[in-house]
């Protein structure tokens, strides 16, 4: 019987994560029960051990886990505090639980400590969209195109509010003529 890296016996944190990373970016990903138990085994080994936290938070919103998502990728933060991708899956996860102020604040962190990429602009601005806060999503799609001109989602989105804005503010101007027209006082107005 042949030997490999991953006999279980000798395996310490690192060897559990890597076989559990080897799992995860695997295309179908089929076998994610594993791949959590594999960085849940390199936890156990070393508690402090913030990729492992990570990496397990990603496999877990792979399962729709958000719940145990969302307490990984908080521990990530907690023991990892600068770096924006536990902030962006946090708010993800946050996202899929329908908890858009959390996802808004999260991405707001991920913006603060990775500014220059589009990715946490248009996903706040989304959130924003969806809120009906139009012109904070338009601000950060065009902060977006600024970052990445060449992403075509910015537009689109951008796009889509917009036009939104655009008939939203049709509708109340129509209204508004409909009510004047009928509030009109006749021949002697003053307008």
């Amino acid at each position: 019987m042949a030997t490999t890296r991953f006999e279980t016996s000798q395996m310490n944190a690192q060897d559990y994560l890597a076989r559990g990373l080897t799992e995860l970016r695997k295309p179908t990903g089929q076998n994610l029960g594993r791949t959590i138990a594999d960085f849940s085994q390199a936890i156990e080994l070393s508690p402090q051990y913030a990729e492992a936290y990570y990496y397990r938070g990603v496999a877990r919103r792979r399962m729709k886990d958000f719940v145990g998502a969302i307490d990984d990728f908080t521990k990530t933060i907690a023991l990892a505090p600068g770096r924006s991708a536990p902030y962006r899956n946090r708010g993800k996860a946050r996202r899929q639980m329908k908890d858009f102020t959390g996802a808004i604040a999260d991405f707001s962190k991920e913006i603060e400590l990775a500014p220059g990429r589009a990715g946490g602009y248009i996903r706040r601005g989304k959130i924003r969209n969806r809120q009906g806060d139009a012109i904070g999503a338009i601000l950060d799609f065009t902060k977006a195109i600024k970052l990445d001109p060449e992403r075509p989602d910015s537009y689109k989105e951008r796009n889509i509010v917009c036009r939104q804005q655009a008939e939203d503010d049709l509708a109340k101007a129509k209204k508004l003529e409909k009510r004047k027209k009928s509030d009109s006082p006749g021949l002697f107005s003053d307008e």
